[in-house]
């Protein structure tokens, strides 16, 4: 009789479980990676378990901080014995650097609010290559204090000061008026800046004290475009807010991405002492020209 009484307690108890598992909902999501770079694509999935025969009202907010929505896939359901299950797939990027934290993302099922946990991802600019060599910054050197001068080096030294700004003053001259007897360039905007990405790449950087300059002038291509042919006040403006400008502009993320890897890297050469080899600059060049070239399509 015990023994009887103990399989049906144990009959009811698994039967009591089955039915509270059939009966719970749970809400999830997970993301394909933990860190992206900027303007790189991340995937959101979202996965909801229910009874059969209920259904969900899905609650995907209409923006989140720091990300922005690429794409909301469709849900897809799956039944199953105890259940069913539903994924919907969300794709976001961003143009943030820094770590964030994407929100609950919420469902309703039967009016009740069901959540997932937040999830964060790291947003970074270019990933770290630990066998770089790295650049510590230089501790402050001491100059010794000059001393008494005798006052034949200061008369040498105030004349030679004199002679060296009579030479510039003549020069600045000189260079002044040969530029008001120069012919005005007729070239369109979009024809200089192919002319001078021509002339780039017949003379790309071999050593480090070349880097800067070349950077500097690949940089000042699209800046100079962007005047010429849209009169935006580019010269003042940085790297990331010119990228902002183009995305508003509609240019495209396929156009995009590979266009911010390019001026980033130069904000590394020029700022940072980054040193690309001879393939970067070639496929940087090609980045600044197949932008260009889109952009003047856009308003020839």
């Amino acid at each position: 009789m015990n023994v009887s009484r103990k399989y049906r307690l144990g009959f009811l108890l698994i039967v009591l479980l089955q039915y509270t598992a059939q009966s719970q909902v749970l809400v999830k999501a997970r993301v394909d990676k933990d860190s992206i770079l900027i303007g790189e694509t991340l995937r959101i999935s979202v996965e909801a378990r229910l009874p059969m025969g209920e259904t969900l009202t899905w609650k995907i907010p209409d923006s989140l901080a720091h990300f922005e929505w690429v794409e909301k896939g469709k849900p897809e359901t799956t039944d199953a014995v105890d259940g069913k299950k539903i994924v919907q797939v969300l794709a976001v990027t961003s143009y943030d650097s820094g770590y964030w934290v994407i929100p609950p993302i919420k469902i309703s099922v039967k009016g009740k609010s069901y959540a997932t946990d937040t999830v964060g991802v790291r947003v970074v600019y270019i990933p770290q290559n630990p066998t770089d060599d790295y650049r510590d910054i230089k501790p402050i050197v001491d100059v010794e204090s000059i001393k008494k001068f005798d006052k034949k080096w200061i008369i040498l030294i105030g004349m030679t000061v004199l002679v060296i700004v009579a030479i510039i003053i003549l020069l600045r001259r000189k260079k002044t008026t040969q530029q008001t007897t120069s012919i005005v360039s007729k070239l369109s905007p979009y024809e200089e800046a192919i002319n001078t990405l021509e002339q780039l790449r017949k003379k790309l950087p071999d050593e480090a004290l070349q880097m800067k300059p070349f950077y500097t002038d690949l940089n000042d291509v699209l800046k100079k475009y962007l005047a010429g042919s849209r009169q935006w006040p580019s010269s003042q403006k940085t790297n990331e807010e010119m990228i902002h400008y183009l995305r508003s502009s509609g240019l495209s993320q396929e156009s995009i991405l590979p266009l911010f890897q390019t001026l980033r890297m130069a904000d590394f050469v020029k700022f940072a002492r980054y040193l690309p080899g001879k393939e970067d600059h070639l496929k940087n060049i090609e980045e600044i020209e197949k932008a260009i070239t889109t952009l003047n399509r856009q308003n020839p």
